[in-house]
């Protein structure tokens, strides 16, 4: 699990510096993460900040917590195998800032675990309406092209790499048939029926798995209500 301390961090949205952990240790001001499992092959785990556990539960392979608050300010989190005293791997520190909201994905296979963050827009969606964004979570499928479709209405996002996040967008809230496939081809790689996005919801859809996974690790489609 050496591998797992090799861990690489994607920001895509960018902060001003906070305050040093010394600063901002007597902090009462949170921020608020949601930790989610994306790595096909790693083990069950829990997560850390200082000697504060995060999550009530272990979080296995494709389990999501809730929200969970956290000081704001610079801080790492220390990745540890669930149950156990074994660290997996401490992340970089991050500038969590006072009252934004973040997903953290542990993604990629065991030997190479990174992790992706993304700040969370949890804005309201318009009545009617439903907020989604695709992310591409399988660290051995290419690039990737999404289309959902609920009757005669479609929506298609194309060329996603691993890794990559698309925009946030509003479509009508209702039931979505979803199918993935190998950018430029009619190869459908993964899919999922009757998925509800809920009006006044938002939603993140992502792929995982591995190409050529069996059981729980094959490809797939999931759905994590933000909000």
């Amino acid at each position: 699990m050496k591998n797992f301390r090799n861990i690489t961090w994607i920001l895509l949205s960018f902060f001003a510096l906070a305050c040093s952990k010394e600063e901002t240790g007597n902090n009462t001001d949170t921020a608020n993460i949601m930790l989610i499992h994306a790595s096909p092959d790693a083990p069950s785990v829990d997560a850390y900040t200082d000697t504060l556990k995060l999550n009530g539960t272990v979080l296995s392979y494709s389990g999501a917590t809730e929200y969970l608050p956290i000081y704001a300010g610079s801080r790492s989190i220390s990745v540890k195998t669930g149950g156990t005293n074994t660290t997996l791997f401490n992340t970089p520190a991050y500038p969590f800032v006072k009252n934004k909201f973040y997903s953290l994905f542990i993604v990629d296979s065991a030997t190479r675990a990174s992790v992706v963050a993304f700040e969370d827009n949890l804005m309201p969606p318009a009545s009617r309406k439903t907020h989604f964004r695709i992310l591409h979570l399988s660290p051995n499928t290419g690039r990737v092209d999404y289309i959902l479709r609920s009757g005669p209405d479609s929506i298609a996002i194309s060329d996603k790499a691993f890794k990559s996040v698309s925009d946030l967008y509003a479509i009508d809230g209702k039931t979505y048939d979803i199918r993935v496939k190998l950018t430029g081809t009619q190869n459908v790689i993964a899919s999922a029926t009757g998925v509800a996005l809920n009006t006044g919801k938002v939603h993140t859809l992502f792929l995982k798995g591995f190409t050529g996974g069996a059981g729980a690790s094959a490809l797939g489609v999931q759905t994590i209500i933000n909000k």
